[in-house]
Order: structure tokens, then sequence, then C-alpha cells
């Protein structure tokens, strides 16, 4: 997904909600977007706060910081858009972001 979004959106900020991936898949990531010159920034996902959440095989703790990613996004960020990770983007987004949201 990073890099199909990317393609097509060079000037895009990715965002990744950390909720357990593993150091070395990490590692990974940060050194693929550093190549490419990526504008990657990974937030671990403090699972405190959602851990006594009920959970099933829908609705997983990373599923909840999903709807919580604006508590998470920097306070600059007034509108994001979620790609799941086995996303493939096949054009530019800039129309998908110039939607206006309201109410």
């Amino acid at each position: 997904m990073l890099h199909s979004a990317w393609f097509h959106n060079p000037n895009a900020e990715f965002f990744l909600l950390d909720c357990g991936i593993e150091l070395k898949t990490r590692e990974v990531l940060e050194s693929f977007a550093d190549e490419l010159s990526i504008s990657l920034t990974i937030l671990p996902i403090d699972l405190a706060g959602i851990v006594d959440l009920p959970k099933t095989d829908h609705w997983s703790a990373a599923a909840y910081a999903r709807l919580l990613s604006p508590s998470y996004l920097p306070a600059a960020a007034d509108k994001a858009l979620y790609i799941d990770a086995d996303c493939v983007i096949v054009s530019d987004l800039s129309e998908l972001w110039a939607i206006e949201l309201v109410d």
C-alpha cells in the first residue's frame, strides 16, 4: 500500500498506526521510506486504553485504534484518509482528498 499510494501521491504525508508491529518489519518499512524519500511517521499506539474493550474477529485492538486515529494524529492534521495495509492505490487520491466533509 505504501509504495502504490506514494507512487500516485508523492507529496502525501503517511502515518502508520503501530499496534504492535515487529521491530524487523518496522525497520524494513522505515528503510524503504527513507530510500524513496517517503514522508512516513510511525505512531506507536498505547493499547492500555483499548485492551479492555470487547474483541472479536472483526473488532481487534487495531480496529479500535483506527476509530481513535484522530487522537493519535498531529494536531495540524484536520483530515486523513485511512487506507488498509493490504490495499493497492491505482491513481491519484487528490479527488477523494478534496471531498468536503461536513456535518
